[in-house]
């Protein structure tokens, strides 16, 4: 849980620095007449479009490591370990409700730090956004 809330914040910074970058550009959408509801949704997408797909090949690469080390026996004991532990190998057995509570709790986490940068854009004054630009 401490991995997916570090990773899931590392995309809340990225979007964070994105409003700063872009700036100018909310600034003119908001200069324009974009209202701050579609603004905050349009960084709110972008940002769990991001932790989705970083969801996905995570849980999907995990499975297949877990897979792989399991099916080949990659990580084993020697023989005196394995008598004092009854294994010869760790097994990684991956079960689908773990990767869906890690799925909904990564996912959910992603949606909390994204929330913080697309109010962040939301906010932003069309004139203070285009005065030092």
């Amino acid at each position: 849980g401490l991995i997916v809330v570090v990773s899931t914040f590392n995309v809340g910074a990225t979007l964070v620095v994105l409003v700063r970058e872009k700036m100018r550009d909310v600034g003119v959408l908001a200069a324009l007449g974009m209202r701050p509801a579609p603004l905050r949704r349009v960084f709110l997408l972008g940002g769990l479009y991001l932790g989705a797909l970083g969801t996905a090949l995570g849980v999907s690469l995990g499975a297949a490591l877990s897979w792989l080390f399991t099916r080949f026996e990659l990580l084993r004991f020697d023989a005196e370990v394995a008598q004092i532990y009854f294994l010869s190998s760790v097994p990684f057995r991956v079960r689908g409700g773990d990767l869906l509570a890690v799925s909904f709790f990564s996912l959910g986490v992603t949606l909390l730090a994204c929330l913080m940068a697309a109010r962040r854009a939301a906010r932003l004054d069309p004139a203070a956004a285009l005065r030092y630009e």
